[in-house]
């Protein structure tokens, strides 16, 4: 699987950076093969682009490495026939960023 997703992703990487950024990802969701790929494994991508990246970019990075995406829709796998995991997992990650920039505001004054 990684290393499908890697030659898919590797040929969305403008930059061929080894990173794909929001637009570049966004591109990703628009390949067929990548789709069918995805689809195989049971990942749902019935999620707004922008939505998903934030879920899979962990370190909020606003990047992700080919082995980063490839590893983080492995564990997404069996969303298709559920997206409430998903959803929650965007609710927890978006969580986890307003507690981490609170703590930080906390921090500098």
């Amino acid at each position: 699987f990684v290393e499908i997703v890697s030659d898919i992703i590797k040929q969305q990487d403008a930059d061929s950076d080894g990173q794909l950024d929001q637009q570049e990802f966004a591109e990703l969701l628009h390949n067929e093969t990548f789709q069918k790929v995805v689809a195989i494994y049971g990942i749902s991508l019935h999620i707004d682009p922008k939505d998903l990246f934030e879920i899979l970019d962990i370190h909020n990075a606003k990047t992700l490495s080919v082995r980063e995406l490839a590893g983080a829709l492995l564990r997404l796998r069996g969303s298709r026939e559920s997206l409430h995991p998903l959803l929650v997992r965007d609710d927890l990650c978006k969580a986890s960023r307003r507690l981490a920039a609170n703590i930080d505001d906390c921090r500098t004054k």
